[in-house]
């Protein structure tokens, strides 16, 4: 989904922070549609893991198009499956020894 430069609209409530994007999409019947989406970041709670291999698993919908995601991420469409998961913990444990 290609979503403009700038959300809409930011608001942070405690350690999250939360966006709001907008959208255009063609509809059924090739008529423009306007979505929107809210992205929330959980700062607070990846801050307290600094310093530690962890693994993270998005949901492919939340990426913007052309990102690349890191070794440590876990990108799912509907369900997370065991091997990428599998893969993932390899590639952390690896880096562990390093």
């Amino acid at each position: 989904m290609a979503q403009g430069d700038k959300p809409v609209k930011e608001f942070r409530a405690g350690g999250v922070r939360a966006s709001i994007w907008r959208d255009e999409v063609v509809g059924q019947q090739d008529e423009p549609l306007e979505v929107f989406s809210v992205r929330v970041e959980k700062r607070e709670t990846l801050r307290r893991f600094r310093g530690h291999n962890i693994l993270l698993a998005l949901p492919e919908r939340s990426l913007r198009d052309g990102a690349e995601p890191g070794p440590s991420v876990i990108v799912y469409k509907t369900a997370i499956k065991v091997e990428p998961v599998l893969s993932a913990l390899e590639t952390v444990r690896a880096r562990g020894r390093q």
